[in-house]
């Protein structure tokens, strides 16, 4: 019997990649806010890449092969406006929630007297476009929203440059090793900043910067592209589902374990007070996360999910793929209300202190599904009708 062949992108998992990622994010904020040492004993922002990656290959799918072909200035100032538009108003909200709540104090820093260009950066999303020498926004969590917007102004012109590089290339192998190739080396450059920013003490800087986080996304535009590639070639059967089940598993425990081991050696940093091994361990995870993350998303982005998988048991299951659904507005909100019970509920070791802050954890979560479904969709569908016209993606058949 001949396998079944499918033209379509499985991207079922990838709101379960989301709900996973932005709940690693926030227990790290809230271990944070109830710890009472130095540092946080877990890793949670190793889990930020993932995020610009798996952006790099929702956009590269859905828009990888307009922009490719020579996009007009109207279509990409088009697109530029409705990833605004999907941006902008949690943002916006977010922030002005933040300085309602506790104005210029925060468990981050301090954000006293700021001036008219750190005004204007915040508002305009301009914070992290160059090596922020600028005080972050109100809302600190939210600086990862400039660096979106910095890698969605760069998109078409990676585009571009990806299927140029991809398809033009003298050099030797097919599209997909080139692709893999581009990857690898996105990713060993993503790694060679941060090493180098480490031994100059600058990974803060680079951390935070929109444009360090280039080598990211275009690891994920790789990954989308390499499904285009498939699309195209209706290379997908069904006799791959078993090796797509163990690899998701594989790459899932690798990503385990890089969070495992970094957050271990972090709990020793902070008991031992060891400020070069806690900086290490913390960045060390961060800046080695792109490719498993690229190796991540292909292997649940094929048709079919064998019972019993990491895939099937945790990134489809109802509850992280509802997470991961609202995961922009829990990773907005949920420091927001954690500060203003850490300033009014007295010692963090209190265990009144402790369960205000884990019923306040808790209550962040249907506040997310309320701010979604009735602010932050409708807000960017009005934008979006208001200032564009209809652009149609590619078809590329998404399940």
């Amino acid at each position: 019997m001949h396998s079944r062949k499918h033209n379509w992108v499985n991207t079922e998992s990838l709101d379960g990649v989301r709900g996973v990622s932005v709940a690693i994010v926030s227990i790290f904020h809230l271990v944070a806010f109830v710890s009472t040492s130095p540092s946080p004993n877990i890793v949670g922002d190793a889990a930020v890449p993932i995020f610009f990656t798996l952006s790099g290959f929702v956009l590269e799918l859905g828009y990888g092969r307009k922009m490719s072909a020579g996009a007009s200035c109207a279509t990409v100032a088009q697109f530029t406006m409705r990833r605004l538009a999907r941006l902008y108003p949690m943002y916006l909200l977010c922030n002005l929630l933040a300085l309602a709540a506790f104005g210029t104090r925060s468990k981050y820093g301090p954000f006293a007297s700021p001036s008219p260009v750190d005004l204007i950066a915040w508002f305009l999303l301009l914070t992290n476009w160059v090596p922020p020498t600028l005080r972050l926004p109100p809302l600190v969590v939210s600086w990862t929203i400039s660096s979106f917007f910095c890698l969605y102004a760069a998109f078409p012109w990676l585009a571009r440059a990806l299927h140029v590089l991809v398809h033009s290339s003298p050099a030797g192998g097919g599209p997909r090793s080139r692709l893999r190739a581009v990857a690898v080396c996105s990713s060993a450059v993503y790694l060679a900043g941060g090493l180098i920013a480490l031994l100059t003490s600058n990974e803060g800087v680079y951390y935070n910067s929109g444009v360090f986080a280039i080598p990211c996304f275009l690891v994920g535009m790789c990954a989308g592209r390499q499904r285009l590639l498939d699309v195209e070639g209706n290379a997908y059967d069904d006799g791959a589902h078993a090796a797509n089940g163990s690899s998701s598993d594989a790459v899932a425990a690798v990503i385990g374990g890089i969070l495992l081991l970094s957050s271990a050696a972090f709990s020793i940093a902070s008991l031992h007070h060891d400020c070069l091994l806690y900086r290490w361990s913390l960045n060390i995870s961060i800046f080695v996360m792109p490719l498993p993350t690229y190796a991540l998303i292909l292997a649940v982005t094929q048709p079919g999910v064998p019972a019993g998988t990491f895939d099937a048991r945790v990134l489809r299951s109802p509850a992280v793929r509802a997470l991961g659904e609202v995961s922009m507005a829990v990773y907005l909100l949920h420091t927001v209300p954690l500060t203003i019970v850490d300033a009014w509920c007295g010692p963090r070791s209190s265990l009144l202190s402790v369960a205000l802050k884990g019923v306040t954890f808790a209550a962040v979560f249907p506040a997310s599904w309320v701010l979604t479904h009735y602010f932050e969709r409708p807000a960017s569908y009005a934008i979006t009708s208001l200032s564009c016209e209809p652009l149609r993606t590619q078809p590329i058949g998404l399940q």
